[in-house]
């Protein structure tokens, strides 16, 4: 298995796997004369799967923004065709050969050594979340990040991923309502404030007033 492929897309592929064989079972073993009662749940039970698969899936696309995408956007939205020259190829090469506490320290080096960069908190708080487990303290990383940044849509990047954070990683749906509506107060213009609008309403919801 990939080292880049995320819980979330291990869970869809495993979903749709288990759920395709289901409906297979399920269809062929219908056809079997005197048995078909015994695969009876199969199909329906494939169908489900492959539902909640879908559900991961859209889940894992409209609000989990990982660090990739994250990056992207970030660059986009400075109008620069290719990454920030500074180079982290040293440090992935650590992640990639699974040496994450050297990789960790070797991002906090570089938090210490240019501490009004977003980018290093952002790396650092992506490999605490997928790696070594340490949501809490990625949270805080990106809320120093979003403080750090100048440009709107950057600070709601990173503001919604805080919010992700905080509720999907940390199961603290009080504190993705808090940055929630602190992110809607501050930028009500902002094209991605109805997202965060509905969200907030969603969690309200589930959480009450």
């Amino acid at each position: 298995m990939s080292h880049d492929a995320s819980p979330d897309r291990v869970a869809t592929r495993y979903l749709l796997l288990v759920g395709a064989l289901f409906i297979v079972i399920g269809f062929v073993g219908g056809l079997l004369p005197g048995v078909g009662g015994m695969f009876v749940f199969f199909l329906p039970g494939g169908l489900l799967l492959l539902l909640v698969a879908a559900g991961v899936f859209l889940v894992e696309r409209t609000v989990g923004e990982g660090l990739s995408r994250l990056l992207t956007q970030f660059y986009g939205a400075s109008g620069a065709s290719t990454p920030a020259p500074r180079a982290y190829s040293a440090i992935e090469a650590l992640e990639a050969r699974g040496a994450y506490t050297d990789a960790a320290e070797a991002y906090r080096s570089e938090i210490a050594r240019t501490p009004a960069d977003w980018e290093p908190r952002v790396r650092l708080a992506e490999l605490l979340l997928r790696r070594l487990g340490d949501p809490a303290q990625a949270a805080s990383l990106y809320r120093e990040a979003r403080d750090l940044v100048r440009d709107e849509r950057r600070k709601v990047l990173l503001s919604l991923r805080l919010v992700e954070i905080c509720h999907r990683h940390l199961g603290d749906r009080g504190r993705a309502v808090v940055e929630l509506r602190r992110l809607i107060d501050t930028f009500p213009s902002s094209p991605r404030i109805a997202a965060a609008r509905a969200e907030l309403q969603r969690l309200l919801a589930e959480t009450g007033p």
